[in-house]
């Protein structure tokens, strides 16, 4: 965490905006103006007939015609405080259907984005993202009958419950982005991001053995990631914008499961439409090659882990306002 705390110390100087519809979730180095905001609402959808590619997984339990479904709500503020500081707060709550029960998970994200140094027209912009995210999750559980611990094997008829109970995560991240202008309507952005975060889970269960209980203490634990990926934003005309990201994110953690996976490719990719002045519609698409990796971090343990290993991906349907209180 000290690395974090001192970037924050790092001293800047403004830089010039290149004109954007809208500044988006995609990663880029451009700020508001001191006094304009932009407001979003999101919904994310995931069902046999939404399904991104295919890539709804079929988990073997439950009720399997609707394993792998998810609807969330997102709401996002972006605030232009000054012309060297924009302010950015998002909070989600994704509902995921695992064919036993369904897992809900609530996202806050906090990020100040402010300019590193000033450059020319032509020359690449660069600024630095500070962000703090707390994630939470309940209404995980596992029934499962056998149990192999130290070489033995455990039966039990009928068969136990494993239910996680306050299950969450505190992460600071640090992200140093720079973009550029590549043509009159296309402009490109590089990105690196460093974060830890502290996982902490509890996890009740009604197995009989003491030394199994204690086994299944609760799963705390830290995990370091970095996170490389780039983004484009094109204006195809005043009305319409399309952005992408692409994302590769390398993690590792203070304990670790058997097989991990460490490594997560995700792209992100949307399409605005302005329906009038400063009023847009959104359609977003997210794709994960490792389902929770980096994602819901506290989902990633050695009981859980391999519902992980999926790919997987959802459509979202935003609105999204801008407004200036300086007009």
């Amino acid at each position: 965490m000290k690395t974090l705390i001192r970037a924050a110390t790092i001293i800047c100087t403004p830089m010039s905006l290149w004109s954007l519809p809208l500044l988006g979730d995609s990663p880029n180095a451009y700020l508001l103006p001191k006094g304009q905001f932009e407001t979003s609402v999101r919904l994310w959808k995931v069902n046999d007939g939404m399904d991104l590619l295919g890539l709804k997984p079929d988990l073997p339990a439950g009720t399997l015609d609707t394993a792998g479904d998810m609807h969330g709500t997102g709401l996002s503020i972006k605030a232009g405080l000054h012309k060297k500081l924009t302010l950015m707060l998002d909070r989600d709550r994704r509902q995921y259907d695992y064919g036993r029960d369904q897992l809900t998970v609530y996202s806050e994200q906090l990020s100040a984005r402010i300019p590193i140094f000033d450059k020319e027209e032509k020359e690449p912009l660069f600024a630095l993202q500070l962000t703090h995210r707390n994630q939470t999750g309940n209404n995980l559980s596992r029934m499962f009958s056998t149990v192999s611990l130290n070489n033995a094997n455990f039966t039990f008829n009928p068969p136990v419950s494993l239910t996680f109970s306050g299950v969450r995560e505190r992460e600071l991240a640090m992200m140093i982005i720079a973009t550029k202008q590549l043509k009159p309507k296309l402009t490109g952005s590089l990105f690196y991001e460093y974060s830890e975060a502290d996982i902490m889970s509890g996890v009740a269960t009604t197995l009989p053995s003491p030394q199994i209980q204690q086994t299944l203490a609760p799963l705390s634990y830290e995990k370091h990631k970095d996170r490389f990926g780039y983004s484009l934003n094109w204006r195809l005309d005043p009305a319409n914008q399309i952005s992408m990201d692409y994302n590769y994110m390398l993690l590792s953690r203070s304990k670790d499961v058997s097989d991990p996976v460490d490594v997560n490719r995700i792209i992100n990719a949307s399409w605005s439409h302005e329906l009038k002045t400063n009023q847009f519609v959104n359609l977003q698409a997210r794709y994960m090659e490792n389902q929770f990796i980096g994602e819901h971090n506290f989902l990633y343990n050695t009981l859980v882990a391999s519902r992980s290993a999926r790919r997987y991906g959802y459509l979202g349907l935003g609105y999204s306002l801008k407004f200036d209180l300086m007009d």
